[in-house]
Parts: structure tokens; C-alpha cells; sequence
């Protein structure tokens, strides 16, 4: 599908690959597509991946395509996989298949957040000769549509402009506050790092920060909001098999406390260490004993009292910021 109605000066314009996958839930996904239409950007190729939904609507997602897409969208590619392979794997696929200098991820229930998105983020990425660049994103309420937060927060957005690589690393290890929903990088980036590591089924932008931190590569922060993120409606969650999506999901949470951020917390102030033994502790603990909270935190603290306490505390203050500070 698509095609160029004239060349481009790709010097001018690079191609940018919007990249949005799908698994199961449609409901917001012409609002994502139009929110990709209505960009005044030129060179933009469209990549949707599904995993393995059963109810794909391909041949709709064809029509609507062809009947609202714009000259701008010079390429579309959909690729519709009979098997679900996790989300890392769908992601690889997508990116395996696209050819654009840039690469902008965009979920099937998340919307760009006006026309210029593309334009600017492109110009962001000329303008600092960033490799990868993350954005503002607006917490949507997904049933009331109401704002619930901006983030990051701005303690988050001090700790990019102010603190070096190493001790981002280290922030991001107790909280993932840079978020892949609203994060764009360059092509050859992403190549000279491996791409996302196949090792995860459902992790895949939370890993390979970390990897890029550790090498000493500076996630740029542009000041704008990119993207209207709908909380609580992740892709991910269609499973219909929520028990085996949640042990995957610790498998995944496991891996990473194992590969990418124990075998590196020599240097970290000592009580930032307990806090990394817990946090692999508590999700070993969840996982499998099924025991609600406060008992697992209850056998946390006789692990680590310090750790533990810096463990709650990341948490709460993450989640009062989250859903009780409205950012107007």
C-alpha cells in the first residue's frame, strides 16, 4: 500500500516510521491512525503490527487507511502474525520492517497530541543531534477522558537536565519514569544496540533504556507534550489468560533486576543497593506466593528494613503523584 506523489529530500524531510501495534483491543485505533494523518510532516511511513489477534480487521483497517490517509503517508505496511509472540517480539517485527531514518511508537489506544508532533520532534532531533529523545506524555482518565497527570513529573524532568548518565541510571533503576510510549530514536541507534532484547515477551523499552544509559547514551528531554496516553488500557492486558500474562509478566521483571541492574549496583550508595535486592525480592515473592501486599511487604522488612521503606516510598510517591496531582 501507498506511494510517493513526489520525491522527497530526505536530507530535508527523513523518513519517520510511525510504528503502532495492536493485540485484540480496536476500539481507539482510528483515533491513533488519525491522529498520524493529521500531521503536517511529509515523509511518514505507517507500520502496523498485530500479535496474533484473532478478530484483526484487516480488511477495514485497509479501507480506512486508503480512504483518510494523506499524501504525507508514502508507505503503509501491515503485518498480521497468526500466532501471539509478546510484545517485544511484534515490536521487533515492526521495526525489523521499517526503513524510516527515525523511529516514532505510537499504541493503538494512545493519540498524538496535535499536528505538529512529528515536524517538531524531527526538528528537536536535527537541531541537538540527539540519538533518542523523550517527550511529555498526558495521563488520560480511559473512562472519563479527564487528565489525570503530565509527566514526567518535574523532579524527573530536573534529574534529565541536571544529573549525568550514571546517576539517571541509577533513578531509573528504582522507577522507570521515562516512558517508551512518548521516547523516539534513530534508526542506526537502535541497530548499533541490538534492538530490544528477545529475552523479555512483554518488556521491551524499560531493558534497553537501561542498556543505553549504561553505555553512556543521553535520552535528550524535549519540553512538549507528544503524546495522550490512556491510562490502564495497555495492549499487553487483552490477554484472556490474565494468570499466565501476570507470571510472564514477573518473569520479565525478574530477568531485568538479573541482567540489568544487580550486576551493576557496585556503585550505588548502600541503601540504594537493599532497595535493588528488594525490589527483585518482592516480585520473586509475588509471583509465587500469591500473598497481598502487606504481607509481602511484612516479610520484605525482616529481609531489609532500609531497602524496604525506600521501596515504599518510590511507590507511593509515584502513585499519589499519579492519580491524586492534576496537571492542568
Amino acid at each position: 500500500m501507498g506511494g510517493r506523489m513526489s520525491k522527497l529530500d530526505d536530507t530535508e524531510f527523513p523518513m519517520v516510521s510511525c510504528i503502532t501495534t495492536t493485540y485484540r483491543k480496536f476500539q481507539y485505533l482510528y483515533e491513533t491512525l488519525e491522529s498520524i494523518f493529521i500531521q503536517n510532516y511529509p515523509n511518514i511511513e505507517l507500520i502496523i503490527g498485530d500479535d496474533g489477534s484473532e478478530n484483526f480487521p484487516t480488511g477495514e483497517i485497509v479501507q480506512y487507511i486508503e480512504k483518510n490517509k494523506k499524501d504525507n503517508i508514502v508507505k503503509v505496511i501491515i503485518l498480521h502474525q497468526e500466532k501471539n509472540m509478546g510484545t517485544v517480539e511484534n515490536c521487533r517485527r515492526c521495526r525489523a520492517a521499517s526503513s524510516g531514518t527515525y523511529i516514532m511508537g505510537i499504541a493503538s489506544d494512545d493519540r498524538f497530541a496535535d499536528p505538529d508532533v512529528i515536524s517538531d520532534v524531527v526538528t528537536f532531533f536535527k537541531k541537538t543531534k540527539a540519538e533518542i529523545v523523550t517527550c511529555k506524555r498526558r495521563f488520560l482518565n480511559s473512562k472519563t477522558g479527564k487528565t489525570m497527570a503530565l509527566m514526567p513529573f518535574p523532579n524527573q524532568i530536573k534529574w534529565m537536565g541536571t544529573l549525568d548518565n550514571k546517576k539517571i541510571f541509577e533513578k531509573m533503576c528504582s522507577l522507570g519514569f521515562i516512558s517508551g510510549c512518548c521516547t523516539y530514536y534513530r534508526r542506526d541507534l537502535y541497530e548499533s544496540v541490538g534492538g530490544y532484547d528477545q529475552g523479555y515477551r512483554y518488556i521491551e523499552d524499560y531493558p534497553f533504556f537501561l542498556k543505553l544509559l549504561r553505555q553512556n547514551k543521553t535520552i535528550h528531554f524535549y519540553d512538549r507534550v507528544s503524546i495522550f496516553y490512556r491510562f490502564g488500557e495497555g495492549i499487553s492486558t487483552s490477554s484472556n489468560s490474565k494468570n499466565k500474562f501476570r507470571m510472564q509478566m514477573y518473569e520479565d521483571r525478574i530477568r531485568y533486576m538479573e541482567q540489568e541492574i544487580l550486576p551493576y549496583v557496585d556503585d550505588m550508595p548502600w541503601w540504594r543497593k537493599e532497595q535493588m535486592w528488594v525490589r527483585e525480592k518482592r516480585f520473586l515473592l509475588e509471583k509465587e506466593s500469591g500473598e497481598n501486599k502487606l504481607q509481602i511487604y511484612s516479610k520484605l522488612f525482616t529481609y531489609s528494613p532500609v531497602g524496604t521503606m525506600v521501596q515504599i516510598y518510590y511507590q507511593m510517591s509515584y502513585q499519589i503523584k499519579l492519580r491524586w496531582m492534576i496537571k492542568i
